[in-house]
C-alpha cells in the first residue's frame, strides 16, 4: 500500500509492506538502494555511496539519498526504512529545488512520524509489486524515442512528456 502527497517536484511517499513479502527493513533498503542506483543517470543524479543506518525520534531506520539535477529537474530524495511489528515502511521525501534547509525540513517530517503496530490479523499481507520493473517500453516523441522500464508511465507535461516511476519518483522530462 503506497500513499503518496505532492507539490508539483516535492512529496512524500509512504509505502507499507509486510516482511514476509519483502524481508527485513535493511534488505529492502539494499534491494531498492540497488535498483536506484543501475536506474539513475549518473550524468544528472549524485547517490549515496551505500545504504546508511540512522536513529529517528520514533524509529531506527536504514537509508539512502539522492540528488538529480538538470535543466528539466532539480531535487533531493531521502528514501528512508524502518519496522514496526510485522510490517517495513517506506518513507520517501523529496524536495524540490533543494537549498541549504532540505536536509533539517526532511528531519522535521521524518521525525514527526509515528507509526504504530498494525494488527497483521486486520491488515493482511501487504505486498511490494516489483514485477513492474522487469522489462522496458519504448516512448516515441516528436523527433526522438526513449526507452524506460515498465516502471515508468507517462504524463503531458507543459512542455512534451513526462515520465514517472511511481516506486522510486525519478523523473524523465
Amino acid at each position: 500500500k503506497s500513499i503518496h502527497l505532492t507539490d508539483k517536484q516535492s512529496y512524500i511517499s509512504i509505502g507499507i509492506y509486510s516482511k514476509s513479502e519483502v524481508g527485513s527493513a535493511k534488505e529492502l533498503a539494499n534491494k531498492d538502494f540497488n535498483r536506484n542506483s543501475s536506474a539513475l543517470n549518473k550524468n544528472i543524479a549524485t547517490i549515496s555511496e551505500f545504504v546508511t543506518e540512522r536513529k529517528y525520534e520514533t524509529f531506527d531506520s536504514y537509508e539512502y539519498s539522492y540528488i538529480v539535477k538538470s535543466d528539466a529537474a532539480h531535487y533531493l530524495t531521502r528514501d528512508v526504512f524502518f519496522e514496526t511489528g510485522d510490517y517495513v515502511y517506506n518513507v520517501a521525501v523529496r524536495i524540490n529545488k533543494p537549498q541549504n534547509n532540505a536536509d533539517p525540513i526532511i528531519d522535521r517530517i521524518l521525525n514527526s512520524i509515528k507509526a504504530e503496530p498494525l494488527d497483521k490479523e486486520k491488515t493482511g499481507i501487504l505486498m511490494r509489486n516489483d514485477n513492474d520493473y522487469e522489462g522496458t517500453f519504448t516512448y516515441k516523441g516528436d523527433g526522438f524515442k526513449l526507452t524506460v522500464p515498465n516502471s515508468y508511465t507517462d504524463t503531458e507535461a507543459k512542455d512534451g512528456v513526462m515520465l514517472a516511476n511511481a516506486q522510486n519518483g525519478a523523473l524523465v522530462m
